[in-house]
């Protein structure tokens, strides 16, 4: 029940990419992701059986506690 489930990213997706940057040490994927605002569209690229595929995911608030 989160944005990305919704938006199709499934268990064992690898999120490589946020926007066409890499995820790596100097660009951390919480980095990435905390720099978009809730209602934000960001294009997640994840390595899905060993083909890479684009999702686009817009950003929510967290309502948890």
């Amino acid at each position: 029940n989160t944005a990305a489930s919704e938006a199709g990213i499934q268990k064992d997706d690898i999120i490589v990419a946020i926007d066409e940057k890499t995820i790596d040490e100097k660009n951390p994927f919480l980095y990435q992701l905390f720099v978009h605002q809730p209602g934000d569209t960001i294009t997640f690229t994840v390595k899905r059986d060993g083909k890479l595929q684009d999702i686009d995911v817009t950003l929510r608030r967290n309502n948890r506690g």
